[in-house]
């Protein structure tokens, strides 16, 4: 097959991280291709027995054990409380068969599709996450959750992107609040053309210093870069690949936004306090 020889092959261990990814967080029907670097004789090499997640039952994040003998279903069990479970389905597919060590067969290539979880994904961002949205960020950021659950890849860009312009906006004001206290007519003015433009890239100019530095390693906003993915999947990758981009930058944008607020409201206290001494 013509894709197998372009495709960059994996160990091991890698499959094993992609596959945990895709169990904790890939969406309903999404897409996992493993094409391994070394064959091996049965996916239970290659998926996880550990797992690291939130348990209802603990109420803290911790290792959750493989239950053995399940085929085609996983089932793992929280291994401090030994009470809550959770079950995936997928739905296998391999070939490219070779020949292992002893003359046996084994497999080079796997394609997993998660068709099912239970419980069903959580779309309850973590507590520091929810608090630190507005109420309006945290409804699209829910809805934006249940895109991913329901592996509507495009659809959850589409909502991660709009909260990240809503606190781009929120930004703007912390500016111009702050010009009006010092008299910066100049910047003022530059602000309105800015929450008028289409364009968000004048924005984020605008807003890149209220950016914390420990928010911002190479001196990089991580809102610019969060649009910028963002806007790139909306605009040129499939479902299937949208949905991966938005897993692979969960951590990131839940990062970002628990230590934004924070920033944001310092920054609006300062402006307030300019303006009194006007």
């Amino acid at each position: 097959m013509a894709d197998q020889v372009t495709t960059p092959r994996v160990t091991v261990a890698e499959a094993l991280e992609a596959s945990a990814q895709l169990l904790l967080n890939g969406g309903l029907y999404t897409k996992l291709d493993l094409f391994l670097a070394k064959a091996v004789t049965t996916s239970n090499a290659i998926l996880p027995d550990r797992l690291m997640r939130p348990c209802e039952v603990c109420e803290t994040t911790t290792t959750w054990k493989k239950v053995p003998d399940r085929a085609y279903f996983e089932q793992y069990k929280c291994a401090l409380c030994e009470n809550a479970t959770v079950e995936y389905w997928l739905r296998m597919e391999w070939d490219e068969k070779q020949t292992v060590a002893g003359g046996s067969v084994g497999y080079g290539h796997f394609a997993f599709r998660k068709i099912g979880q239970w419980p069903p994904p959580s779309i309850t961002p973590p507590p520091p996450v929810a608090k630190a949205l507005t109420r309006a960020q945290l409804d699209l950021y829910k809805k934006g959750l249940t895109c991913m659950a329901q592996g509507y890849g495009i659809g959850a860009l589409g909502y991660f992107r709009r909260v990240v312009e809503d606190s781009i906006v929120a930004l703007l004001d912390v500016v111009k609040a702050g010009a009006e206290g010092e008299g910066d007519e100049k910047t003022v003015a530059a602000v309105e053309r800015a929450k008028g433009a289409k364009n968000t890239d004048e924005k984020l100019k605008l807003v890149a210093d209220l950016v914390p530095r420990s928010l911002r390693p190479g001196g990089v906003n991580p809102l610019a870069l969060l649009h910028d993915h963002y806007s790139k999947g909306l605009h040129a990758l499939s479902d299937d690949e949208c949905l991966e981009t938005a897993a692979q930058l969960r951590a990131d944008f839940d990062y970002v936004f628990k230590n934004l607020r924070d920033t944001i409201e310092e920054a609006k206290a300062y402006a307030a306090r300019m303006t009194r001494r006007t």
